[in-house]
């Protein structure tokens, strides 16, 4: 039988994602790793993309030191213009 682990926290940024690695994620040896990481580090300012960069790098070869395949989801677009209260995406 196969189980779905949400761990994810709303809020956390790359860098606590790397911390909080063997609790929330190496524990549990999983196969497949889903992320989607990135905007909570773009909304929070994080100054620059090589910390992010780094830490997304870490979480990759810890997944794979435990044999797992990890499969990157990319952030959503995030929308800087506010229209009447409510973000519009541009296509």
């Amino acid at each position: 039988m196969d189980y779905v682990i949400n761990m994810g926290i709303s809020g956390h940024i790359s860098d606590e994602i790397v911390g909080q690695f063997e609790r929330c994620i190496g524990q549990f040896k999983p196969e497949i790793v889903f992320l989607m990481i990135g905007a909570n580090d773009a909304v929070k300012g994080q100054p620059c993309l090589a910390p992010y960069k780094a830490n997304l790098s870490k979480i990759i070869d810890l997944i794979r030191q435990n044999n797992g395949i990890p499969i990157i989801n990319t952030p959503n677009p995030i929308n800087t213009e506010v229209a009447g209260g409510v973000f519009r995406m541009r296509l």
